[in-house]
């Protein structure tokens, strides 16, 4: 009867440890799809970083080109008004 029962905590330890290597393994898989998915997130901050990055210096030249726009238009209207109050003074001094 020690036999068998020798027998079957044998079966049960071989079981046993070939859940062991079973788990081992597991939680390598697992830990190596972690450092994937760490090192996926962290390249995809990079990317977006990167972007905004590109982004912001694209709206502030935008900005900037605006803005230049603006004063180019703001003196156009002006030196157009100085023309018209010279050619009525002009013409006025004229008759």
């Amino acid at each position: 009867i020690y036999e068998i029962l020798f027998i079957k905590l044998l079966l049960i330890l071989i079981k046993y440890f070939k859940l062991s290597d079973q788990v081992d393994q597991y939680l390598a898989y697992r830990n190596q799809s972690e450092q994937a998915l760490i090192s996926g997130y962290s390249y995809l901050e990079d990317i977006v970083r990167e972007q905004s990055s590109n982004l912001d210096k694209a709206n502030e030249a935008l900005r900037s080109d605006f803005l230049d726009d603006q004063e180019d238009s703001l003196a156009l209207r002006f030196n157009d008004a100085l023309s018209r109050v010279l050619a009525e003074e002009a013409h006025s001094i004229i008759l």
